[in-house]
């Protein structure tokens, strides 16, 4: 597996993994009543993309990208993996590229939101040692608004 920072070129892709892991993950938050806006969603990412500040960096396997980070320290904002990748190593890699990512821009601590009924990616975080802030509780902008819960590490 290989790490690198993210180019233009990779946008469509990045949006692509995105769309895909939050389709797959989140299906029992968005549903009929409430799909997954994702028109909406890729065009957050376009804009995040150019946006300073704002770190995308990709995982490639066999030199296909089969998951993206977004970081803005000590903020962890996204991290997606293709769903026929999940459980292969490729999220550790990328979560552990993310932390040094935050580290090296001075944080001492990470910070991201999940959503509270994501449990697959909370007890990934949780088994990366990441501690959920209590009291913590956000609303998604995009209806139903479902719960966000906000987690730390120490760095």
């Amino acid at each position: 597996m290989v790490i690198r920072i993210a180019d233009s070129g990779d946008l469509d892709t990045l949006i692509d993994i995105q769309e895909k892991a939050n389709l797959e993950s989140l299906s029992g938050i968005f549903g009929r009543e409430h799909p997954l806006p994702t028109h909406k969603i890729a065009l957050r990412w376009r804009d995040a993309f150019v946006r300073p500040g704002n770190r995308f960096a990709v995982c490639e396997r066999n030199g296909r990208v089969v998951g993206v980070t977004m970081v803005s320290p000590p903020w962890l904002h996204a991290l997606h993996v293709l769903p026929e990748h999940w459980g292969r190593g490729v999220g550790a890699v990328l979560h552990d590229d993310a932390l040094a990512a935050i580290r090296a821009a001075g944080a001492q601590e990470a910070l991201l939101r999940t959503f509270a009924r994501n449990t697959r990616a909370r007890r990934f975080w949780e088994k990366h040692g990441w501690e959920r802030v209590p009291g913590s509780i956000l609303r998604h902008q995009d209806p139903p608004h479902a719960e966000l819960l906000v987690y730390a590490k120490l760095l």
